[in-house]
């Protein structure tokens, strides 16, 4: 299992979840629910938001962006949105993805969320978060007492 670690980029990890959510919403008739617009638009629209200003973030502090190469980080981001997760662009992604689901309007293929949330915590975040460790060993110990990984 370790072969997925930091392997497959992120984006790639949302847009196979929300493909996949798409299919079990076309293939599970019957089980829709009906959610409106308004939720799917505010959640979509605060997930992108979310990934924007983080990955501004990143480019301000003129450090990796790049998902699959923690190791290459020459700095960590630890305010703004850094300070309220340790993984904001996730939680964005999170938040797209759950737009989607409520688009679909299908409780089947909004359930295909956590697994999003399962693989980026075994196969992205807990690498990253080696990762970071050995490179700001004090400063990211003290980070992760104060600040949590999600929410």
């Amino acid at each position: 299992m370790n072969s997925l670690e930091l392997k497959i980029p992120p984006v790639v990890v949302a847009a196979l979840t929300i493909g996949s959510m798409w299919i079990v919403a076309k293939n599970t008739p019957g089980s829709d629910m009906a959610f409106g617009d308004q939720l799917s638009g505010l959640l979509l629209a605060t997930g992108v938001a979310v990934m924007l200003w983080s990955t501004v973030s990143f480019s301000r502090a003129k450090t990796t962006v790049d998902p699959t190469k923690p190791h290459a980080a020459s700095s960590l981001l630890t305010s703004g949105l850094f300070g309220i997760s340790r993984n904001p662009i996730y939680v964005g992604m999170f938040l797209f993805i759950l737009g989607c689901g409520f688009r679909m309007g299908n409780v089947f293929s909004l359930a295909l969320a956590a697994g999003f949330v399962f693989y980026m915590n075994r196969f992205q975040i807990e690498p990253e978060e080696d990762a970071l460790e050995k490179l700001f060993p004090e400063e990211y110990s003290e980070y992760r007492k104060r600040v949590r990984r999600w929410l």
